[in-house]
């Protein structure tokens, strides 16, 4: 299925209620389990792209079966996927649930001004695990916090009219444009200050606790995100490179030098981790999004439909999103680099105007940094789901 076909999927399937679209989704496919004692297998049509939950409960030979959950990707047309699985002969029980998500707009979060819950240049966000939206403002040098309910928790930080740039002191809590943030497995904030050529390292209440990164030469630095090994990526922008840093600030490694070839950058403003340690790149004076292997190694190129592909992305999921300032448009990639969704869609009833992040909450919902329109839109998560039940006999299969 060409891409143009899979959006045109994607949008009809947003356009049917969610009982009627599991339903006709139950009619289209022929749906087929089957179990041995090394993989489980199901088989279906899919008529878009998905994601499949997947749920065992394996005889272990005793009174209570093994219990093991697994997420895949689904691909449009006829699909098989196989869950590897070590169990004796016997039955086993399954739940797979197949999503087919798309969005429509939802609430806003803020408008244009200086009080609380107002901005002037919103830039990044980011979700703890309880919810709570943590939005840079870029435009007034402060970070405001936001509950589930968006209600105003709190806000710190401030503007920094000391010389930071020749060497002199810079209070923690002042920023001078601060760009972006991301929440390491801590629960601590650590904030890019572009023009303090400095990351700030913060509790969840937005108490100060270090700074790093001017020894080490950052020049502009903007985006920043971390591995399973809490390491920080931070995108040093004016310098066309990648610094690895581990939490404490201390240097472990650099990425990349100033170029158009693999491996080379040209003014990155972005990086993004996944859960298998690839790394992308948003090259985005080369209009590319560019991708490494865990050690760092150039894997592939990404130079999709892209103007200006300056933030990245990647959901619990494993969905690459490259948010396109330029554009007006939010790219959604599959772990395999596919394009399968554009933001918005057509027929979609919302627009963006330079949107410059975005972020899922634990209920799905994608939070979309609208720059242009001073605001963070919210959007709500539709869901076309299939869900099987049921029983299986574990067939014996020889090893060869």
């Amino acid at each position: 299925m060409g891409r143009l076909s899979v959006l045109a999927a994607l949008a009809a399937l947003a356009a049917v209620p969610a009982a009627a679209r599991e339903g006709a989704f139950q009619s289209l496919e022929a749906f087929s389990a089957r179990a041995t004692t090394r993989t489980v297998q199901f088989g279906f049509r899919s008529p878009a792209f998905g994601v499949a939950r997947v749920e065992l409960a394996l005889p272990t030979g005793g009174k209570r079966p093994r219990k093991e959950q697994t997420t895949l990707q689904v691909r449009p047309g006829v699909t098989t996927l196989k869950v590897p699985v070590e169990c004796p002969p016997g039955t086993l029980e399954y739940s797979i649930e197949i999503d087919f998500p798309s969005y429509r707009a939802g609430r806003t979060l803020g408008r244009f001004g200086r009080g609380e819950g107002q901005f002037v240049k919103p830039t990044h966000l980011a979700i703890s695990p309880r919810g709570e939206a943590y939005v840079i403002d870029t435009g007034s040098d402060r970070l405001q916090v936001f509950d589930r309910r968006l209600a105003f928790l709190f806000q710190f930080g401030s503007f920094n009219p000391g010389p930071a740039s020749a060497g002199a002191e810079v209070d923690l809590g002042r920023f001078d444009e601060p760009w972006d943030l991301v929440i390491n497995g801590y629960q601590e904030i650590f904030i890019t200050d572009q023009n303090n050529r400095r990351v700030v390292r913060y509790d969840m209440m937005g108490r100060a606790i270090s700074e790093f990164g001017r020894d080490a030469g950052l020049a502009v630095p903007k985006g920043i995100a971390t591995d399973i090994d809490r390491e920080l990526y931070v995108c040093d922008s004016d310098n066309d490179r990648i610094v690895v840093f581990d939490r404490d600030g201390r240097v472990r490694r650099k990425i990349g030098a100033y170029g158009w070839g693999a491996q080379q950058f040209k003014s990155p403003t972005d990086v993004a981790v996944a859960s298998d340690r690839t790394l992308y790149v948003a090259d985005s004076g080369n209009r590319r999004v560019q991708v490494f292997d865990r050690f760092d190694r150039p894997l592939e190129i990404l130079d999709g439909p892209f103007e200006l592909p300056e933030n990245l992305y990647i959901d619990t999921d494993g969905f690459l999103y490259v948010v396109d300032s330029k554009a007006n448009k939010i790219f959604r990639y599959t772990s395999e680099r596919v394009l399968v969704a554009t933001y918005p869609g057509p027929g979609d009833d919302y627009a963006f105007d330079t949107p410059t992040d975005c972020a899922r909450g634990p209920d799905g919902t994608l939070y979309v940094v609208d720059s242009g329109h001073g605001r963070v839109l919210l959007l709500e998560e539709v869901r076309g789901a299939f869900r099987r039940t049921g029983k299986l006999a574990v067939e014996a299969e020889t090893r060869r």
